[in-house]
């Protein structure tokens, strides 16, 4: 009966599966309704503006879609605004999605990436999106034309970044960057070559890997056989390798430097990475200095230094900046190298380059040279000071630059050993800029400034006044009060010896000779800090003991507070021998001005005074 009203209502009936009525609750399946159709696939007309471009990139044909990624790769690389307009309208996921196509769209719009890379505003972003495995799966898959781009690619996001240099050496792109090396193109290799440079840049893990996945051979091999392209880039690569102590037996072993030396003479950007590397190499290492000499670097390292060569263009100013720090650690403690070099003609060149105002010049290595060449070589340092030095060098003392103080200290400490130079430098105004050294310069332009102070005082006791008149004392004995102990103080021992602690008593014992400063010294509780430094073995602090007490009754007495007498026993006794003369020396001078001190030392086991 209720199956009959529905169908006279207009309804029908319903049946269960086995054919019998459904019950009353059952209801009809539900019909799906057909998906929407795609949206039709966009076509490239040429016109298009940067979003455009990039919906092309999601919703074009496939034609559209390369033409659209060839249209975004020149616009990025027309300009940072370009790459900017791409990275806001969303380019960057459309663009490594086609990077698995296939053809000129995965070409396209891999050059595209390359070029937005080359912006360090979007390298996080770049690499946050997965560019940087997406690349090194190119490296293993790509066709020969991709490859190349793929390396520029990585090589662009390592550029000063040292997150983006660790994530690609660990997603595994050293294997594919040196295969490219031996068997890519010509653009293949200068690219991988590239990537190399920049991923050893200043990241000694990464100089290590590169070296242990077998890059250091080819590389060398470049050098001789490349493309200049190819060439500069490799030197380049090898500039960065060699900056690790453990890669610069290796890089020599390949037969480097040889094949570097010619490329001094070649100018440009060949010659610029080449003295680089040789400047790395010879770092710090006795073998590859012996062998640059004997490959015949000094005349073209010297030539690379001039601005006005008698054939060819100048060398750009980092060229001649390389190749004043190849001679810097060409010249370090060899005197017959210190005398070859001036005599090539150096010296004039490298005081030049302390005056020049190029944009981003460096000094360091400049003034590195001269400090090197000066030391301990007296015609040297009369030569550097003659070709006037010592104003730019005061000039640098007041540069923001931690390593050009640092190097500007050092050749005016070396050129303050010579007697021609002192008026010069004191009057150049280098006193005060050298004494506010004393507290705010590294550790190494702390010794350099102090060691400065000490030459300038020596043997002029109107410099040794100038230079308590500049306030120098009290930063002097604070430096002495940050003597390292123990072990540490191990290195400080010896007359003469470096370290800031040795410089800061040299210093003070030589500007002590000038009684207002020994009184100063003795107001400061000198004494007291003197004996300390002294028992810390710092034995120059003798010396400096004997001229601060010298003909006071309270210092001696202060002495003998402190343990002096001891003190200077010990260093007779087990001392080096510099510093058992310096102590002895002490010991006689002060025990025939005091009885009470000659008694101590006595009773200290040193013996009596000498007749």
């Amino acid at each position: 009966e209720a199956a009959a009203a529905r169908l006279a209502l207009g309804g029908f009936l319903t049946q269960a599966a086995n054919g019998k009525p459904a019950p009353p609750d059952a209801k009809a399946p539900k019909q799906q309704s057909a998906p929407p159709p795609p949206p039709p696939r966009l076509d490239f007309k040429g016109s298009e503006g940067v979003e455009e471009l990039v919906l092309l990139l999601r919703r074009g044909t496939a034609e559209a879609q390369g033409k659209a990624a060839a249209a975004i790769a020149a616009a990025a690389a027309a300009g940072a605004d370009e790459a900017r307009q791409v990275v806001g309208a969303g380019g960057v996921a459309p663009l490594l999605l086609l990077l698995r196509a296939k053809g000129d769209a995965q070409e396209h719009a891999a050059r595209a990436i390359m070029s937005m890379a080359d912006s360090p505003e979007h390298q996080a972003s770049l690499s946050a999106a997965g560019a940087i495995p997406a690349a090194v799966g190119l490296l293993r898959s790509g066709s020969l034309g991709v490859q190349d781009v793929a390396a520029g690619i990585l090589g662009n996001l390592a550029i000063q970044s040292e997150p983006n240099q660790t994530a690609i050496v660990a997603a595994g792109a050293l294997p594919g960057l040196v295969s490219l090396l031996a068997k890519g193109a010509a653009p293949a290799k200068e690219q991988a070559c590239f990537a190399l440079w920049n991923l050893a840049c200043q990241h000694p893990p990464n100089q290590l890997a590169i070296a242990e996945a077998g890059a250091v051979r080819p590389l060398v091999a470049l050098l001789s056989k490349g493309t200049p392209p190819v060439q500069e880039e490799a030197a380049g690569a090898l500039m960065n390798l060699a900056a690790h102590p453990d890669n610069k037996r290796a890089i020599a072993a390949a037969n480097a430097i040889a094949a570097l030396v010619p490329m001094l003479s070649q100018g440009g950007g060949p010659a610029e990475q080449a003295a680089g590397a040789l400047m790395n190499l010879a770092s710090n290492n006795a073998l590859n200095q012996a062998s640059i000499v004997k490959a015949e670097a000094l005349s073209p390292l010297v030539a690379l230094l001039q601005t006005a060569p008698k054939s060819g263009e100048p060398a750009s100013r980092r060229a001649r900046e390389y190749a004043a720090g190849a001679l810097m650690n060409l010249c370090l403690k060899q005197k017959p190298l210190q005398d070859r070099v001036a005599a090539a003609g150096a010296v004039p060149l490298l005081v030049g380059m302390l005056s020049e105002q190029a944009e981003g010049a460096q000094y360091e290595e400049a003034a590195g040279a001269l400090t090197n060449l000066a030391d301990t070589h007296e015609e040297n340092q009369a030569a550097v000071g003659k070709a006037g030095a010592v104003p730019p060098l005061a000039a640098l003392l007041r540069k923001p630059s931690a390593s050009a103080q640092e190097e500007a200290a050092g050749t005016l400490m070396n050129l303050a050993a010579c007697d021609a130079n002192k008026d010069a430098i004191v009057s150049a105004g280098a006193l005060p800029p050298l004494v506010a050294l004393l507290g705010s310069g590294s550790a190494a332009a702390r010794e350099h400034a102090a060691g400065a102070l000490a030459n300038l005082a020596n043997g002029r006791p109107e410099h040794a006044e100038a230079v308590g008149a500049a306030k120098a004392l009290p930063p002097l004995l604070a430096l002495l009060q940050q003597a390292p102990e123990g072990k540490d103080a191990a290195a400080l021992r010896g007359c003469g010896g470096a370290g800031v602690a040795a410089r800061a008593a040299s210093a003070l014992a030589l500007a002590s000779l000038h009684a207002p400063n020994a009184a100063e010294v003795r107001s400061e509780g000198g004494v007291a800090v003197l004996a300390t430094a002294l028992g810390a073995g710092v034995s120059e602090a003798a010396a400096a003991l004997v001229n601060v007490s010298k003909g006071d009754e309270a210092a001696r007495d202060a002495l003998l507070a402190a343990g002096g007498a001891a003190l200077l026993v010990r260093e007779v006794s087990a001392g080096a021998p510099a510093a058992q003369a310096e102590a002895a020396g002490a010991i006689a001078t002060l025990a025939a001005d005091s009885a009470r001190l000659a008694e101590a030392v006595v009773a200290a086991g040193g013996g009596g005074p000498p007749p």
